[in-house]
C-alpha cells in the first residue's frame, strides 16, 4: 500500500498543526488514487486524464475539507503544454501550506519533490501566490505567480500533472485553469529569425569591436578578458529575451500570429560600436514592443536597460582599447 493511500486514509487523525504544512508532495501520486474519493462536506473528486485534445479547462468549483484530486494532460511527444490560470480562490498561506494546487512536470515527478513547477493558492487580497520555496523551484529559480495569470505560461514537457489538497478548514471558491497544446514549430518564423539576428550581430559587433589582434591603445590581455565577459553576458542577456517571449510574449499567447519584426532599422550597423549600440537599442526596443508586450512592464524595462548596458560596455572597451571611431 502506497504511503499517500495511507495518509489519505488517515488524514483525519493528523493533528490540525501538523496536518496543514506536512505534505511537499499532492497526496494523489495518481489519479485512480483519489478518483471517486469524497470531501467532509460530500463532494467527489472527478480527476481525469486529458489526452488527444489540444486545449481544454480543469476546474474545482467551491471544495470540501480534506479534499484531495489529481487531473493530468498529455500530449504527443515533442510539444509542450502551456497554461493560464484564470481564477485562483484557495485559502491564502506564505507557503500555501495549507490548501493548494501543485503543478508539476508528470517526467520529472517522484515523490521526493522533483519537477514541481509551483504550489499555489490565493494571494492576500486576491491574485494568484507561489508558495513553493526557490530551492524547490526548477532551476532553483521561483516563478513569478503573475506570469501564470497575465498570459498563458510555457512549460518544457509533454506531460503536465495538476493536483488539489485542501486541509481541515477554511473552504473557498475554488480555481480554474486553461491550457493548451504548444508546437514550437508552429512560431512564426519572421519572428524568430528577427531575435535571432539580433543575437548573432552581437557576437559578431564583440568579435569584431574588441578583437584583440591588430593596433590596440593599451594592452591586449585586459581586452582579451572584457571580450570574453561581455560575451558570457550577451549569451545570457539573450537567453532571457528568448524565454520572456516564450512565457507572457506573443510566442505564449498565439504562436502562429506571433508578430513579424524584420531587423532594417539600419544598413550599416556594423560600421563601428557607436552606431552597432544605437541600431540595436532600436531593433530590440521595436521587436520588445511587438512580442513581449504582454510581459510586466517593470520585466520589460529592465531587458531594455540590460541590452543597453551590453552594448554601452562593448562600445567603452572599443573606445578604450581600439579605435576613436568608436567613441
Amino acid at each position: 500500500m502506497k504511503l499517500n493511500v495511507f495518509l489519505l486514509g488517515s488524514s483525519l487523525a493528523i493533528g490540525p498543526d501538523m496536518q496543514r504544512y506536512l505534505y511537499d508532495n499532492p497526496l494523489c501520486d495518481s489519479i485512480e488514487v483519489c478518483h471517486g474519493n469524497k470531501g467532509n462536506q460530500g463532494s467527489t473528486c472527478k480527476g481525469k486524464l486529458f489526452e488527444g485534445k489540444s486545449k481544454g479547462r480543469i476546474r474545482l468549483g467551491k471544495y470540501d475539507d480534506i479534499f484531495n484530486c489529481r487531473w493530468e494532460v498529455k500530449v504527443p511527444k515533442g510539444r509542450q503544454i502551456k497554461f493560464r490560470v484564470q481564477q485562483m480562490k484557495v485559502e491564502h498561506h506564505k507557503t500555501c501550506g495549507n490548501d493548494k494546487l501543485f503543478i508539476i512536470d508528470g517526467k520529472k515527478e517522484n515523490g521526493d519533490g522533483d519537477g514541481i513547477f509551483a504550489r499555489l493558492c490565493s494571494k492576500n487580497g486576491g491574485g494568484i501566490h507561489n508558495g513553493l520555496a526557490a530551492i524547490k523551484s526548477p532551476n532553483g529559480v521561483k516563478i513569478d505567480p503573475h506570469l501564470f495569470a497575465k498570459q498563458s505560461y510555457l512549460t518544457d514537457t509533454n506531460h503536465l500533472v495538476f493536483a488539489f489538497d485542501s486541509d481541515q478548514s477554511t473552504r473557498k471558491g475554488g480555481f480554474s485553469v486553461l491550457w493548451e497544446v504548444y508546437d514550437p514549430e508552429n512560431v512564426a518564423q519572421a519572428t524568430k529569425d528577427a531575435l535571432k539576428t539580433m543575437r548573432d550581430d552581437t557576437t559578431a559587433a564583440i568579435e569584431a569591436f574588441l578583437d584583440p589582434t591588430g593596433s590596440i591603445k593599451k594592452k591586449a590581455q585586459p581586452l582579451i578578458n572584457s571580450q570574453t565577459k561581455i560575451g558570457a553576458n550577451a549569451a545570457k542577456v539573450f537567453d532571457h529575451v528568448e524565454r520572456m517571449w516564450y512565457m507572457c510574449g506573443t510566442a505564449s499567447r498565439d504562436p502562429t500570429m506571433a508578430n513579424v519584426l524584420r531587423n532594417n532599422m539600419c544598413q550599416n550597423k556594423l560600421a563601428n560600436a557607436k552606431t552597432f549600440k544605437h541600431c540595436l537599442n532600436q531593433e530590440f526596443i521595436a521587436w520588445a514592443d511587438e512580442n513581449i508586450e504582454g510581459c510586466k512592464n517593470s520585466h520589460i524595462e529592465k531587458l531594455k536597460y540590460k541590452v543597453d548596458n551590453l552594448v554601452t560596455k562593448m562600445q567603452e572597451k572599443a573606445c578604450g582599447f581600439k579605435d576613436d571611431k568608436h567613441c
